[in-house]
């Protein structure tokens, strides 16, 4: 169980260490930041391949057969 003695939670809710300094502090937020943004690129990249692949091959791929008519 953690000690709440030694955790804060901050304006965002995230818990941090009471007596973390305002360099270490924000060391790690722009840590968390960087990290969320690359996962955001990321993200963002598997959406533009998704959507420049042709619908067909897509379910041809996950071996979804499409009816046609």
């Amino acid at each position: 169980m953690k000690d709440s003695k030694n955790i804060i939670k901050d304006i965002y809710g995230n818990e941090i260490p009471a007596g973390i300094s305002f360099t270490d502090y924000w060391d790690q937020q722009h840590k968390l930041e960087a990290l969320s943004n690359a996962e955001s690129i990321r993200q963002k990249e598997e959406r533009k391949s998704r959507m420049s692949t042709p619908t067909d091959a897509v379910s041809a791929k996950n071996g979804v057969r499409v009816k046609k008519e």
